[in-house]
């Protein structure tokens, strides 16, 4: 399974999202990433991605989510990381993988401009929480089943304590 990343920019309570342009989700919003090459390690690879795609260089992220993306076809299956980036540097472009982007308040985001399984854990995400999943898509992409375990950093324990939740296809605690 080959390992890709997300880059989710956020600032002044917004974040950043572009328009794919090709490849699987053409024509939907998303952050910037792609697959991690050989001799990358996933941070180095997420910081590449962001800059070829949007010309900017994250600064202050965290990773914030592992979600394992199963396809029927199993080329297309891939375990994708998704980092939170709080700054940046550089001047945003458009690139022929994704536009230029533009900014939603966080309360306002599209969902329905883009993968379905975005509902489910970026709100998740955005909520401080570290949200590791699995999600089965059949050769249309539509989710068959998705899972998601919310880590929460419980800080009346000791800084590598967390707190889990299982949380069901449809966001209820189970």
């Amino acid at each position: 399974m080959v390992d890709t990343t997300l880059t989710l920019i956020i600032k002044n309570n917004q974040i950043l999202l572009g328009e794919k342009k090709r490849k699987i989700g053409k024509g939907l919003l998303n952050g910037c990433g792609g697959k991690v090459e050989q001799g990358e390690d996933i941070e180095q690879a997420m910081i590449r991605e962001t800059h070829e795609e949007w010309g900017i260089v994250p600064l202050d992220y965290r990773k914030c989510a592992m979600i394992q993306c199963e396809h029927d076809k199993a080329e297309l299956s891939q375990r994708l990381h998704i980092f939170r980036a709080f700054n940046f540097e550089g001047s945003l472009i458009g690139t022929s993988e994704i536009s230029m982007g533009q900014w939603f308040d966080l309360d306002k985001i599209p969902f329905d401009r883009m993968f379905p399984g975005d509902r489910e854990w970026m709100p998740l995400v955005l909520n401080n929480n570290f949200v590791i999943g699995k999600v089965h898509f059949d050769v249309d992409f539509n989710i068959v089943r998705q899972n998601y375990i919310i880590r929460k950093r419980l800080t009346h324990l000791r800084a590598d304590c967390f707190g889990d939740t299982m949380v069901s296809s449809y966001g209820k605690e189970l």
